[in-house]
Order: C-alpha cells, then structure tokens, then sequence
C-alpha cells in the first residue's frame, strides 16, 4: 500500500452554503426541548450553521483566541444573524440565548467559554 493511499480522508468544517444562501424570507424552525437543547434535524442544522458562523472571520477576527474576549457587540450581531434564518420554537428566552451563545463559542473552536 503506498503512502499516499494509506492517508486517512478527512473532510474540512462544513460550509452549510445551503442555510447561507436560503432566501430572506425562508426561515429554519427549530424546536427547543424544556431544557432549552435544540432538537431534531433542524437542531442539528442550527449547531452546524453556529459553528460555520464563528469560524467565517468578517464576524470573527482572527485576533480572538478566546470567545470570552470577544466585545459583545459582535457576538450580538452574530446572534442576530442566526435569527434572520432560524425561527426559535416555542419561544426565545435569556436561556436559549445564552445557550446559543454558549454554542458559538464551543462550535467555534476559540478555546474555553463562559
């Protein structure tokens, strides 16, 4: 076997152009469960799409190596961008926001959250 086939494939971060390119006036409804998780496939979608969106660096500058450092200005207008595409079900509350900010700065690879 040569070296060159022996290299395991990995696939980079996901893009998720499919969520980023969808119409202005489509949005992605997303169900939270009564311990504010997002659930099902639509859940799934909205992880993916957190850590593509803390990862792109006109959000993000790459002079941020911790999410906590980040001024709250940005993570706000990130979170407004997920709004734009995601409704929240059954309704937004401090919880699922802190939940999604939480998630951004896991998903986005920038070391130790709050």
């Amino acid at each position: 076997m040569s070296k060159l086939s022996a290299q395991k494939k990995v696939s980079g971060y996901t893009q998720k152009t499919e969520t980023w390119n969808m119409s202005s006036s489509h949005k992605i409804l997303v169900t939270f469960n009564r311990f504010g998780k997002p659930v099902g496939d639509e859940g799934n979608e909205l992880v993916q799409y957190l850590g593509t969106l803390v990862r792109m660096s006109n959000h993000v500058g790459i002079d941020y190596d911790d999410w906590r450092k980040i001024p709250i200005h940005k993570k706000e207008d990130m979170y407004s961008i997920v709004k734009a595409k995601f409704i929240i079900h059954p309704a937004e509350t401090s919880e699922i926001n802190k939940l999604i900010l939480f998630s951004m700065g896991k998903n986005g690879g920038l070391g130790k959250v709050h």
